[in-house]
């Protein structure tokens, strides 16, 4: 339907040039990733030149309410524009929503991110709106991706997306490479190091005399679903410095080193599990070494601290109390966490570089493989119609012969039955003999109460 072979050309989009921050330009592999497998019509052009038509027949089935090719989807994203950020969100929502979801290749969620990240600073809210409706859309990172967007988020300096990143890596508990793992820490703890929001001056409300309350009439009102109350402490995270804290206490959690040793702490304390915070700071009380950037901010975390969680406080307080006895070490922390993020990237960009590029060809493969299967099952579909038809044709044939073949014999049996009809004796139902004692009836009286 949608196409007879596979054409590898340029894509309709320039990718346009950008710094880098960690990682060299080779990371984002732009040759590989400027060409593009799309389907190619006999004798019509390739779909690189009209992805237009091609959402308008992929809309048009969804709105036929029949199965949307997720072939044709992955083909649509890589083919699609820049100007066409509507219309890659609205046609990810819908296969989303379809019952063939699961089975979307993996080139789609890599085609959507870096569609999006190439379009410029104006889309990446709706990227990260996608990324963080899972249930709607279904995009996800892949260490790829993650990587180019945490590379040029860090270059720009903009450590709340960053952070957003981290967490979003977190929520899939799989942060897949060293490179990835290394880039959440350093962004979740860059983040954390922002000053924390000003509270709010309390106001006192002026005292009100006491109103009479009116008795109000309940009203019911049928709901489509209750929210569920249960607080999973994990997908029903809001709280931005909670989720940077979860994320660093996950990454550093079965770390041994000096300095994911403080970065554990200070997750812990964010992520305000302040009984884990508490063994977090014996271990480094063992260890008989904190870092003084690590001692300052725990010391501002506590003045800032909500005066109302007087337990919290407590227990910040008995941490700080211990950490307070540990001898100093006087080095940047945040040295150490670049440079421990310069080595990984040092050691694995390469091979991550090589293992980038033979992923996209394995998907164009893979493409290509389902592409073919897709029209062999049309071709299937097509020969059925057609046999399908000419046994109807051959059936509607056959009637009017033997119609033909037997008229003689049909009208001799139809004049048989008319002269059978005609000689049958016609009974009639006599009437009912009128009786003389009828005339001698007397209705009875009916009388009014």
């Amino acid at each position: 339907m949608w196409g007879r072979c596979l054409r590898l050309g340029n894509v309709g989009t320039k990718v346009g040039r950008r710094s880098w921050s960690f990682l060299s330009s080779k990371y984002g592999c732009e040759e590989a990733w400027s060409k593009r497998a799309v389907g190619e019509e006999s004798g019509a052009g390739g779909w690189a030149e009209r992805p237009d038509e091609l959402y308008s027949r992929l809309e048009h089935r969804a709105a036929q309410q029949q199965p949307i090719s997720l072939v044709d989807v992955d083909l649509f994203l890589r083919c699609a524009r820049a100007d066409q950020l509507g219309e890659v969100r609205d046609i990810l929502h819908k296969t989303r929503s379809s019952a063939l979801a699961h089975l979307a290749l993996p080139s789609t969620n890599y085609a959507a991110v870096r569609l999006f990240d190439e379009a410029g600073a104006d889309a990446l809210p709706d990227l990260l709106q996608m990324l963080d409706d899972r249930l709607n859309y279904g995009l996800f990172l892949d260490r790829f991706t993650a990587n180019i967007l945490f590379d040029k988020m860090l270059e720009r300096r903009d450590y709340s997306v960053a952070s957003k990143l981290a967490g979003f890596l977190m929520l899939q508990e799989n942060f897949e490479g060293p490179i990835t793992e290394q880039f959440a820490l350093y962004s979740a703890y860059k983040f954390l190091e922002l000053p924390l929001p000003a509270k709010e001056p309390v106001v006192e409300e002026p005292t009100k005399a006491p109103v009479k309350k009116k008795k109000v009439e309940e009203i019911k009102i049928r709901v489509a679903f209750l929210r569920n109350p249960f607080f999973d402490d994990h997908f029903d995270l809001t709280d931005d410095r909670m989720i940077a804290g979860k994320t660093l206490a996950m990454i550093t959690s079965k770390r041994d080193d000096p300095t994911s040793c403080d970065c554990n702490l200070l997750g812990w304390v964010f992520y305000k599990k302040f009984d884990k915070a508490m063994s977090a700071a014996q271990r480094l009380a063992k260890k008989g070494e904190i870092y003084k950037d690590t001692l300052d901010r725990l010391e501002y975390v506590v003045e800032n601290y909500d005066e109302n969680d007087a337990q919290g406080t407590q227990m910040l307080g008995d941490i700080l109390s211990i950490i307070k006895n540990i001898p100093v070490n006087n080095k940047s922390i945040e040295d150490e966490i670049t440079t421990a993020l310069k080595k990984t990237i040092e050691e694995h960009e390469q091979n991550e570089i090589s293992e980038h590029i033979q992923t996209l060809k394995s998907w164009d493969t893979l493409r290509s493989e389902k592409l073919q299967e897709q029209m062999q099952r049309l071709e299937v579909m097509k020969r059925a119609a057609e046999k399908a038809s000419r046994e109807k044709i051959i059936q509607e044939i056959d009637e009017k012969i033997w119609f033909f073949d037997n008229e003689e014999e049909v009208d001799l049996k139809i004049q048989n039955k008319k002269e059978v009809l005609r000689e049958e004796p016609r009974i009639y139902k006599k009437k009912k003999a009128f009786s003389k004692s009828d005339t001698n009836y007397i209705p009875p009286e009916i009388s009014r109460r």
